[in-house]
């Protein structure tokens, strides 16, 4: 990802060992999906796609569950065993900050018996690996 977005920031940040990392409250919840998740999802539609009655579907994709920040940003940096200190509510959070959002499965697994495989933790222990590897 652009190394200016947050996920690649923070990565950087506790793999470095920055003293302390200036965030805000993190209660936001977001629905994070591994893309091994996303792309098993994609090719399923892809591949049967004729079993669609004509028209326009919306597909909504996630896990269904909402996480916070703090809990993803926490998680990290156990993995990581990182030192850095996570100074959280040192950063302003935007006026107009989503505050919860995730994915509503009926559609997908009702058209595709689809369900998302890999579980938050794992997630996170397979995204470090990749970015270990690079």
């Amino acid at each position: 990802d652009n190394e200016e977005k947050f996920l690649p920031q923070l990565l950087n940040m506790l793999t470095s060992e920055k003293k302390e990392i200036k965030l805000t409250s993190a209660e936001q919840r977001r629905d994070f999906i591994f893309i091994l998740d996303l792309l098993d999802l994609v090719s399923i539609i892809i591949t049967q796609k004729e079993s669609l009655s004509s028209g326009f579907y919306t597909f909504e994709v996630g896990t269904g569950i909402s996480i916070s920040l703090k809990r993803f940003i926490k998680e990290i940096k156990r993995q990581l065993k990182s030192s850095s200190i996570l100074a959280f509510g040192k950063h302003p959070m935007d006026k107009d900050e989503i505050m919860e959002s995730y994915a509503n499965l009926d559609a997908v697994q009702q058209c595709f018996n689809w369900q998302p495989k890999v579980l938050f933790e794992e997630g996170i222990s397979k995204l470090i690996s990749h970015k270990n590897r690079l």
